[in-house]
């Protein structure tokens, strides 16, 4: 290892420093004697150490270089790093590591990946993709880590009705709220109307608490509190609107039917306890079997319904503006 480190050196690049150990009245660093090195990414050949917390990754700073003109950057200064592990330097991340993983699975991929096979993408890869790719210049993956998160957030209704099997899905509900986010860090503004009908679902007093660092701002915290106030009102006219209709005129049990729609319309009051209007109403009403023209009407109201209610979402959640195509 060198001589002692003279902390004027450090160096700071888009949230990554060289390892020099910084003076006594910051937060102590982690020693290099504490490294747990990541189990795919150490490459015993490798020319330089990322260190992400407490995981060091081994890697190769040309092939990582050649991908980003910050990384380009930001290696090139490494070489005068005052830290070195095995005869690398050092460089600190202030990324974590788990972030990390998920895009050296990119750059540094053990098989072929196309990050648009989305069965193969978890969120929180994407998420990861996103942020890193945007922060570092990798201009190529931030597109395609986008493109994949727009076939969930997408703008055209037809697509949002009828998703591939093997979309993209999220863990945890609040997960949308990241998402927001990274619409905004990507100026990716088609994907907000949709993600902020997902923000508005948690409901109020969830939305009102998200004001730490990398969660909504204030002004979309307004917005998505205000389309939930709007959602909350327009669930009171489903009911009447779905099943407040007599049978079809070519209903063969119109008795049976009219007596099947009235109880639809009771039920409905507590099916949407919360403003869900986007579901279909298809899965709920299985156990209530209409006669086949009495159910196709239901059905093409219910469509009509939800396409109208898409249509709306840019003006529910004030994005009329920033919204230039919605389908």
């Amino acid at each position: 290892m060198s001589s002692a480190p003279n902390p004027s050196k450090t160096q700071n690049l888009s949230g990554c420093e060289l390892a020099n150990p910084p003076p006594k009245s910051n937060h102590a660093q982690v020693a290099l004697s504490e490294i747990t090195r990541h189990p795919r990414f150490w490459f015993d050949d490798g020319n330089l150490v990322l260190l992400a917390g407490t995981i060091g990754f081994k890697v190769y700073r040309g092939l990582l270089a050649a991908q980003s003109p910050v990384f380009q950057d930001l290696f090139a200064s490494a070489t005068h790093a005052e830290e070195e592990y095995g005869g690398c330097p050092v460089v600190r991340l202030t990324d974590s590591p788990q972030d990390w993983s998920q895009l050296l699975d990119v750059l540094l991929p053990m098989t072929y990946v196309r990050i648009s096979d989305s069965h193969r993408c978890q969120y929180e890869q994407i998420s990861a993709l996103i942020r890193l790719a945007n922060k570092y210049q990798l201009e190529s993956i931030e597109r395609q880590a986008v493109e994949c998160l727009k076939t969930v957030f997408t703008d055209a209704f037809e697509e949002w009705n009828s998703p591939p099997q093997d979309a993209l899905k999220l863990a945890d509900p609040q997960q949308v709220v990241e998402v927001v986010y990274l619409a905004r860090l990507t100026n990716c503004s088609s994907m907000l109307p949709l993600a902020c009908y997902h923000c508005a679902l948690l409901g109020e007093e969830v939305l009102n608490s998200l004001t730490s660092d990398g969660e909504l701002d204030s002004e979309d915290v307004r917005r998505c509190v205000g389309g939930y106030r709007q959602l909350c009102e327009l669930k009171t006219t489903i009911p009447t609107r779905l099943f407040g209709h007599p049978p079809s005129v070519s209903c063969r049990s119109p008795i049976m039917c009219g007596e099947i729609l009235r109880r639809l319309e009771e039920k409905a009051a507590l099916v949407y306890e919360t403003p869900k209007l986007l579901n279909s109403v298809e899965q709920w009403t299985l156990s209530f079997p209409l006669c086949g023209m009495c159910q196709e009407e239901l059905d093409e109201r219910d469509r009509a319904r939800r396409r109208e209610l898409w249509q709306k979402l840019p003006e529910m959640f004030g994005l009329v503006d920033e919204v230039k195509s919605w389908a």
